[in-house]
């Protein structure tokens, strides 16, 4: 048998013996005549439990490291546990690990809304070390869904991520429609997706990300990088705008990276959002002036047959913002517009694109290029 064969029959297995469990649940009983609902005893705990009784590893393999957990979590809570609130443990370690187990003792129910958390016990149900449970802690408490308090435990305060206040958001910028109202055609000229750790994002924007985005250093990023071109009827295409943006993976659906690889087809990063099933909102934009990243340099002197000297001293207009899904902060990104062809107006930041700048464009070397990957080799 193969390893690919031996794992889907242990997820068969495991699978099998969750339901198994299921039916027997009018019988073992497992302490839920306290009932559903009601208030947690923290002083409850494991008891009776050793050391070695809580490790990971017992005979059987996934799905009997899976039945113990779920076991001592309806020890703890004195309730019937879903099979559905261990989704995803054994795919994930350390932090992210505690972390989807308390987003999804949540969202199933089993801890409600002014419940106390009880880390600790949680910590030791499922093997990982207390210090790693309030991590998870911080970053649930970052998202909104729980408040932490100095010398008490954590109490769950909303059943969702917390999105922005309303004073707070701001109507997302499409450069994409923006072209469309000026009768402006936009495409891709050059771009690049990859996914890596925080760790390996470039120095420059790392801290930013993770704050905005509330990620720690070996939480996994998708990060996505574009050049756009403008073009008017009758007129030859030139770069636009430079777009540099980084997602929560975490908090992104499946094929969602996969789909962005497609690059060239993404028009509306919004719209994008929303084909996946994503509704955002944007927190408030900062917006300055300043020199295009050494990323896209080489690159827009290329299309924009420049010189990078010459393009590495121009100003541009940064566009800095981070959207949020119900999920949490899902997208820091970072728009960099040429400075003599967009105008911001409006308290909702609409985009407005002055024709003399259109018009005034240097024209470049190449009529219309086909989108391509670059800005790193590709592995």
């Amino acid at each position: 048998m193969g390893a690919a064969e031996a794992t889907h029959g242990h997820a068969r297995g495991a699978a099998a013996k969750m339901e198994q469990l299921d039916r027997q649940m009018g019988l073992a009983g497992l302490g839920r005549e306290v009932g559903v609902g009601k208030p947690i005893n923290l002083e409850s705990g494991l008891a009776g439990e050793t050391k070695e009784s809580r490790g990971a590893g017992a005979p059987g393999g996934a799905g009997d490291a899976l039945l113990d957990v779920r076991a001592k979590l309806e020890r703890l809570f004195k309730r019937e546990v879903k099979g559905i609130v261990l989704s995803g443990l054994e795919e994930v370690e350390g932090v992210e690990r505690a972390a989807r187990l308390l987003r999804n003792l949540v969202r199933k129910g089993t801890l409600k809304v002014g419940d106390q958390v009880p880390g600790n016990h949680l910590a030791d149900a499922i093997g990982v070390h207390r210090n790693t449970m309030s991590k998870a802690l911080k970053q649930l408490a970052d998202e909104g869904l729980v408040k932490l308090r100095r010398g008490r435990p954590a109490r769950i305060v909303a059943v969702q991520a917390a999105l922005p206040p309303e004073t707070r958001r701001s109507a997302m910028i499409s450069h994409a429609k923006a072209a469309r109202d000026h009768r402006l055609e936009i495409s891709t000229a050059i771009w690049d997706v990859r996914q890596c750790p925080l760790s390996a994002v470039e120095e420059g924007p790392r801290a930013r990300v993770g704050r905005c985005l509330a990620l720690a250093d070996t939480d996994e990023v998708i990060e996505f990088s574009r050049i756009r071109l403008l073009s008017s009827e009758g007129h030859r295409w030139f770069p636009g705008l430079a777009e540099l943006a980084f997602f929560a993976a975490k908090r992104t659906p499946a094929f969602f990276f996969e789909d962005l690889q497609e690059a060239p087809h993404v028009g509306s990063i919004y719209d994008f959002l929303l084909e996946h099933g994503i509704i955002a909102v944007n927190s408030e934009y900062r917006v300055q002036i300043e020199r295009l990243p050494r990323l896209f340099v080489q690159s827009w002197a290329g299309i924009a047959g420049s010189t990078p000297a010459r393009v590495a001293n121009l100003p541009f207009l940064r566009l800095e913002t981070t959207t949020h899904s119900p999920q949490g902060p899902l997208q820091y990104s970072i728009a960099f517009v040429k400075e003599d062809l967009y105008v911001l107006s409006g308290t909702d930041l609409a985009v407005e694109i002055r024709p003399e700048g259109v018009l005034a464009a240097e024209e470049p070397r190449i009529l219309r290029p086909e989108p391509i990957r670059g800005f790193r080799a590709a592995s």
